[in-house]
């Protein structure tokens, strides 16, 4: 009865659950949660590893994974999109999604054929230091230099 109309037989359900995961997506983020880097700085990437398990057995699925890694900093949002082989070690260059400021990175893959899902994050925070000095050495100050 509950089946042909779930809103007019709502009183009759007594209990429900949620079915146990027969899967699991394991993501390891090899690089550091928080990078510190100089605005010039190249050659900046960010590196992990993924499988989809069955819970069961441990044992891999041998599926390969969407992947959607998201940067984020203040307002701008930029997203990469991939899919990937079962247990690829990806070693993905990030500088161009890299912007001045605090970089929040989230890396989601999702088993094509399970859709069992695990999320990562990490920060690159990337400084601009620019210093500038207000000295004149060809200036005589009479002793005081002002820095």
């Amino acid at each position: 009865m509950y089946l042909s109309d779930p809103g007019l037989y709502a009183n009759l359900l007594i209990a429900s659950f949620d079915a146990p995961k027969e899967n699991e997506a394991i993501l390891t983020i090899e690089s550091e949660r928080i990078i510190n880097i100089l605005a010039e700085e190249t050659g900046n990437y960010v590196d992990f590893t993924f499988d989809v398990i069955n819970v069961s057995s441990g044992e891999s699925t041998g599926e390969n994974v969407n992947c959607v890694i998201t940067f984020r900093n203040g307002n701008n949002t930029q997203t990469y999109r991939q899919t990937y082989p079962v247990k690829t070690e990806v070693h993905l260059l990030v500088d161009e999604y890299l912007l001045e400021g605090e970089n929040l990175i989230s890396i989601n893959i999702t088993g094509q054929d399970t859709q069992a899902t695990a999320i990562g994050s990490l920060t690159y925070n990337v400084i601009n230091l620019d210093l500038q000095t207000n000295v004149n050495i060809g200036q005589n100050t009479g002793g005081i230099c002002n820095v």
